[in-house]
C-alpha cells in the first residue's frame, strides 16, 4: 500500500473519531469518558496523518485548490450551523 494512501486513511480515521466524539457530546449533552477517549484518539490520529502528509498538504495549499477547499469548508460550516440552529 502506498505510504501517502495509508497516511490519508489515518487522517480520515482521526477526523471520523473526532466527529463521533462531537456527535456523542451533542446527543448526551454531557462529557463522559467515551467522549474524551474518542476525541483524544481522533486528535492523535489526525495529527499523525497530517504530519505524515505535510508535503502533500503543503502542495495543495500552494495552488488554487486551497481557495476552493476553504470555500467548500466554509459552505459546509454554514450548512452545519443552519442545521444545528434549525433543531433548537
Amino acid at each position: 500500500m502506498d505510504r501517502s494512501f495509508f497516511s490519508g486513511l489515518i487522517l480520515l480515521a482521526g477526523i471520523a473519531l473526532l466527529a463521533t466524539a462531537l456527535a456523542i457530546q451533542a446527543i448526551l449533552l454531557e462529557t463522559v469518558l467515551w467522549t474524551l477517549v474518542l476525541a483524544g484518539a481522533g486528535a492523535l490520529l489526525s495529527a499523525w496523518g497530517a504530519f505524515a502528509l505535510r508535503a502533500e498538504l503543503g502542495a495543495i495549499m500552494r495552488r488554487r485548490r486551497a481557495e476552493i477547499a476553504l470555500t467548500t469548508l466554509g459552505v459546509i460550516g454554514v450548512l452545519i450551523a443552519v442545521a444545528y440552529l434549525s433543531l433548537l
